[in-house]
């Protein structure tokens, strides 16, 4: 994420995020997984709306499955416009924003959230890149997230493998060890 935001983000953005991520003070979490639509971006249902505060405007919307969400100081987050365009903009955590853990099996140190944005106000400086028009980022942010998915099940497949051979190895039935 931070790479997006290197690469798409305002100047506004990388002196308030990229600094506060890569000291270790802070962390930033993806969030556009949505209880309804899933992981289907087109049918998500948070939206950007304008703020009655110059130069702000309002997130209003639920997130689920966000990965390090119950860790993260900053949210970036894909939003609905009225228009029915996408934009991605950097939530910061505030009184408006809030989360709880989701359990996640094989994952549990993941800080897996459900993330509400309650009327959570946030500078238009915030938005990364053009508002409206940036599905492609999160579809280019995507293909990294995949790649680590399959690495981690590749993983995982191995430690069961070694495992079950482990226990195959131990086990005696009938008198012998179940592997001979």
């Amino acid at each position: 994420m931070p790479a997006i935001i290197q690469k798409h983000g305002s100047q506004a953005i990388k002196q308030a995020v990229i600094p506060v991520v890569l000291s270790g003070q802070g962390r930033i979490s993806l969030a556009i997984t949505e209880p309804t639509a899933g992981s289907d971006v087109q049918g998500i249902q948070t939206n950007i709306q304008p703020s009655q505060k110059e130069g702000c405007v309002i997130i209003e919307g639920s997130k689920k499955w966000i990965t390090g969400g119950m860790y993260a100081s900053f949210f970036l987050t894909l939003a609905k416009e009225q228009s029915g365009g996408f934009t991605l903009i950097v939530v910061p955590l505030s009184d408006r924003v809030s989360r709880r853990h989701i359990t996640m099996s094989g994952s549990g140190t993941a800080g897996a959230a459900f993330v509400e944005f309650d009327q959570a106000e946030v500078p238009i400086q915030m938005i990364v890149g053009e508002r409206g028009n940036r599905l492609k980022y999160t579809m280019s942010g995507s293909v990294h997230e995949r790649l680590f998915i399959g690495m981690q099940a590749l993983r995982w497949s191995r430690v069961c493998l070694e495992d079950a051979i482990g226990y195959a190895l131990k086990r005696e039935t009938f008198g012998k060890k179940l592997v001979d």
